[in-house]
């Protein structure tokens, strides 16, 4: 992902159930153009996947640090000081809305697998899908204005 300046960030997590398996999607949206700047999968959440997720995040970013919209996960706060993100706003609605549109997009292209990907999988192949999922939404984005 391109590294620039940036002023506000969502970010979330989903728990996903792939196959029997509990599984994390990690996301990150820039608010200015409500692109993706970063997704992660992980097997766990707590303050280490957070951190290791936000360290990612922080590699976008150029200048001050943008301030930071999470919701009330205990695992952020921590995680987002220990990373450098000292500001950040706690908040269920309106600027998160951008990743919770993120999350919807990708539960319903899951669907359409059945609720799962057939065969074994590995955490590193189900995280190139979903770049190469927001990839393509970013790149949709771009090129027509609005998802449909």
């Amino acid at each position: 992902m391109e590294k620039k300046r940036r002023k506000w960030i969502a970010v979330d997590e989903k728990e996903i159930k792939l196959n029997g398996t509990t599984v994390f999607f990690w996301g990150a949206v820039d608010l200015d153009d409500e692109k993706v700047i970063g997704v992660w999968i992980s097997f766990g959440r707590s303050g280490l996947e957070a951190m290791a997720f936000l360290k990612k995040i922080k590699h976008t970013c150029e200048g001050k640090l943008p301030r930071i919209f999470i919701d009330g996960g205990s695992w952020y706060p921590w995680a987002l000081v220990r990373v450098g993100f000292e500001r950040y706003t706690v908040i269920s609605f309106g600027p998160r809305s951008a990743i919770e549109r993120l999350f919807g997009d990708i539960e319903k292209r899951i669907r359409l697998f059945w609720n799962g990907f057939i065969g074994t999988y590995t955490r590193e192949g189900m995280e190139r899908w979903v770049e190469a999922f927001a990839g393509f939404r970013n790149w949709k984005k771009e090129s027509k204005g609005v998802l449909s």
